[in-house]
């Protein structure tokens, strides 16, 4: 069984692209390489799970809408958006750009207003 601790996510390292983290305990900096796929949704100020094998997501997370493509299908009622952080989603056509929104990470899900 892996030890598990809360990290805070402050920035991307323009550098080199590790994920630079604040250990919530010991307030020491730690820098990890993700996958891309789970650095994406890291916000500032995010706290997470660390483990042995890199991080845990929540089952949600807030991000703000940048941008809306207003193009989207009547069958789903849902049409594409971009997060500030560059992430392209599937979100209802009330949903305007500055509005709080509730994403899965793990399926990237649109879950409501946050």
């Amino acid at each position: 069984m892996s030890d598990t601790r809360t990290i805070r996510f402050l920035y991307r390292a323009p550098s080199d692209g590790r994920f630079v983290f604040v250990d919530t305990m010991t307030f020491g900096q730690v820098d990890l390489d993700l996958p891309e796929v789970q650095g994406r949704w890291l916000t500032h100020g995010m706290d997470v799970q660390a483990t042995d094998k890199g991080i845990a997501l929540p089952d949600e997370v807030v991000v703000i809408v940048a941008e809306v493509n207003p193009s989207g299908s009547s069958l789903t009622g849902l049409w594409g958006g971009t997060t500030e952080s560059g992430v392209k989603i599937r979100i209802p056509s009330f949903v305007q750009v500055g509005d709080a929104v509730r994403m899965s990470p793990h399926t990237g899900e649109y879950l409501g207003k946050a």
